[in-house]
């Protein structure tokens, strides 16, 4: 325009030069330089195509960095689950896209004012950066239930490496172990629950990953040869400590009994083999403190010293094995007198006399007993002593009334003797005396055949055959 405009300006100086000399000329000439100074008023200013393009140019990068983290934030809230490397991302690209926003404001501010700034300025305004949201809350409890079942995964295992580094695992490490790993193994579960609640994706996928690498944990067992060592130990400690309270409770009653001298002699016996054969175990142990533990434990094990028969104890108990024999004759004895099922009195006259016996020895056994201490020891004597019984029967009734019907026969016979004795005595019998002497003879036969009859219901025996016999005479 002002090429233009000088070129007009030097057409018409021309034409003005070219008119004759006067006032005419003159007020075009004064005219014309008055134009001239107008246009050599006009400054061209320097060209904003630059600036303008450059700021266009930031634009159109915010532009791009905008929607690349509008993208990236679609993408993230695809599954509906936020991770901490999701927000980290996220918040990488808004601040891009905040600074290209940043940069393309600064550019546009830097233009003249006008339409084309105005209309990259409406552009700007219309970009929204993202706003991040925070990781989602599911995905925080899962994540640290992962982390915690991890951990409880890398203490399970490592305890377990310890356990073994001397070649022994004992019944209370593996009680630990196996604690530790059904804690693992619960912290699992758990994890898995709240990993399987999220929505399916990578932040699902990722986590899932994480529980699905955790190595599965054995479960501990007691070493063999360590268990059966214990195990031994364990036996002879209870052995003795079954000996020692065998001791204890023989010597509380401070009597000592010939059967709790064979019971601890036996207990001892006993623990001390044990001792023996859990030494054999412990000695096949590599040396570690684990065994030299189960050996100061049974170097701990002292045997019992099994006391003598208490002397007050063995003579109270000679004295009630004396009396139970003077019983036991006397059972026998009325186990011979009933042998017929009939009792004498002579047999009752030797039962009394061995139950006079009996009583004698039970007397003398009672006074020893009674000189023991309080205790199951003495009790057990009296006990003894109180079951000695004996108890002499009477003669047997049907043997009596037997012996009474042969001394009734008896006395008829010697009636009857009598009366042939007094018949005979003046040298003539009379008609009387005869009948008299009859009737005796006939009332002794009768005594004679009631005798029998008694003597016959006698049960077969000794006591019977002496009354037939006497009976016959």
């Amino acid at each position: 325009a002002i090429d233009n405009a000088q070129g007009k300006l030097d057409d018409a100086e021309t034409a003005i030069n070219n008119l004759p000399e006067g006032s005419a000329k003159d007020d075009l000439l004064g005219e014309l330089a008055t134009e001239q100074e107008k246009l050599d008023g006009i400054n061209v200013p320097e060209s904003d195509q630059a600036a303008l393009d450059a700021a266009q140019a930031a634009l159109d990068e915010a532009k791009a960095a905008v929607e690349a983290a509008q993208t990236a934030l679609d993408n993230a809230n695809a599954d509906n689950t936020i991770t901490h490397n999701e927000v980290a991302i996220l918040e990488a690209i808004r601040d891009d896209a905040q600074a290209k926003l940043d940069a393309a404001e600064g550019a546009i501010a830097s233009l003249p004012e006008g339409s084309a700034k105005a209309d990259l300025q409406a552009e700007l305004e219309a970009l929204e950066n993202i706003t991040v949201p925070p990781v989602s809350e599911d995905y925080l409890e899962a994540l640290a239930a992962v982390k915690s079942a991890e951990d409880a995964y890398a203490a399970a295992h490592q305890a377990q490496e310890n356990a073994l580094l001397d070649g022994i695992i004992t019944p209370e490490e593996v009680e630990f172990l196996n604690n530790a790993r059904d804690e693992a193994e619960a912290l699992k579960e758990a994890a898995q629950e709240k990993v399987g609640a999220l929505n399916e994706g990578a932040a699902q996928d990722g986590l899932q990953g994480r529980l699905d690498a955790l190595e599965n944990i054995g479960e501990a067992v007691v070493t063999g040869e360590y268990a059966d060592a214990v195990e031994a130990v364990e036996a002879a400690e209870a052995k003795y400590a079954a000996a020692d309270a065998k001791l204890a409770a023989a010597q509380e009653d401070s009597t000592i009994t010939p059967e709790e001298v064979i019971a601890l002699e036996v207990a001892r016996d006993l623990a001390n083999a044990t001792k023996g054969a859990a030494q054999e175990k412990v000695d096949l142990l590599p040396d570690s403190d684990l065994k030299d533990g189960l050996q100061d434990r049974l170097d701990a094990l002292d045997p019992i010293t099994v006391p003598p028969v208490t002397p007050s104890y063995a003579d109270a108990l000679a004295a009630v094995e004396a009396a139970e024999e003077a019983y036991v004759n006397a059972e026998a004895a009325l186990a011979d007198a009933q042998e017929d099922s009939t009792i004498t009195p002579e047999e009752v006259t030797l039962l009394e006399g061995a139950l006079l016996v009996a009583e004698a020895a039970k007397a003398a056994a009672q006074g020893k007993v009674n000189g023991l201490p309080t205790g199951d020891a003495k009790n057990g004597l009296q006990g003894r002593l109180d079951m000695l019984e004996f108890e002499v029967p009477p003669v047997s009734d049907d043997y009596t009334d037997a012996v009474d019907a042969l001394n009734a026969a008896k006395d008829a016979i010697d009636a009857a003797e009598q009366a042939l004795e007094d018949a005979i005595a003046d040298g003539k019998v009379e008609q009387s005396e005869i009948d008299a002497l009859n009737d005796a003879i006939t009332n002794a036969q009768g005594k004679l055949n009631d005798a029998k009859d008694a003597i016959n219901a006698l049960p077969e025996g000794s006591a019977k055959g002496a009354l037939v016999t006497e009976a016959g005479t």
